[in-house]
């Protein structure tokens, strides 16, 4: 996914790679959002989860 951003982001992505970084998006979009669902059970559960500027 990286790749194809990258190579968007320089105006070097060829259409026929266009749907492939859409479908990887939107994977990566559902993959975050059932992340962030997870975290929030295991918080409401007591456990401590890790908060995005524990990773710096």
């Amino acid at each position: 996914m990286q790749a194809l951003l990258d190579r968007q982001g320089d105006g070097a992505l060829r259409p026929d790679e266009q749907p492939r970084l859409q479908e990887l998006m939107r994977v990566y979009g559902r993959l975050m959002v059932h992340k962030a669902h997870a975290y929030l059970l295991l918080a409401r559960r007591g456990y401590r989860v890790p908060m995005s500027s524990d990773r710096e």
